[in-house]
């Protein structure tokens, strides 16, 4: 008699157990599954984020705190004409882009100082307008603006030639 209550008891015990664990299997399984949903989802927008900084309308870098250019998107290049394979960095950059040194030293400092603006201020910035030589040896007028993020920048670019273009063409037109 002892050894059927024994034996009920253990039955009951194990029974318990096995709820327990399969209750903590299913919980991990669900968990697994959502993690696992969750890590799609974020490649999902991880992947429409980058489809977004390459498409978008307006040209744009981003610059680390080293000044290693590591994004520039297709109207970057299409603007410019430098790859980041050409031109990996700013140090590369500002030679290229301004390839006179005083207007390079003027440009700099002008950079330079939005920048340090913008950091004591907590904001973006808008540089100004620069005019800058593109690989195809075309000069152009374009503002710059952006944005820190974290120890690095994403910058903007607008070009502003034809408007400055249609301004002279106006100008002379009235004279």
């Amino acid at each position: 008699r002892y050894f059927v209550i024994s034996l009920a008891g253990s039955v009951l015990a194990l029974s318990a157990i096995m709820g327990i664990v399969f209750t903590a299997v299913r919980r991990e399984r669900e968990a697994l599954l959502e993690r696992i949903r969750q890590g799609r989802a974020l490649e999902d927008s991880e992947a429409r984020f980058a489809d977004m900084f390459l498409n978008a309308p307006v040209p744009m870098a981003v610059a680390d705190g080293t000044g290693r250019i590591t994004a520039a998107n297709r109207g970057y290049e299409q603007l410019f004409g430098y790859s980041l394979q050409k031109v990996p960095d700013l140090a590369a950059w500002w030679p290229q882009a301004y390839p006179d040194p005083v207007a390079r030293s003027e440009a700099k400092s002008r950079w330079d100082s939005a920048m340090q603006d913008a950091r004591r201020m907590g904001r973006g910035f808008d540089a100004g307008e620069f005019r800058v030589a593109c690989k195809d040896g075309v000069v152009r007028t374009v503002s710059i603006s952006g944005i820190f993020l974290g120890e690095g920048v994403l910058s903007s670019f607008v070009d502003l030639t034809p408007l400055r273009q249609a301004e002279t063409q106006l100008r002379l037109w009235v004279e």
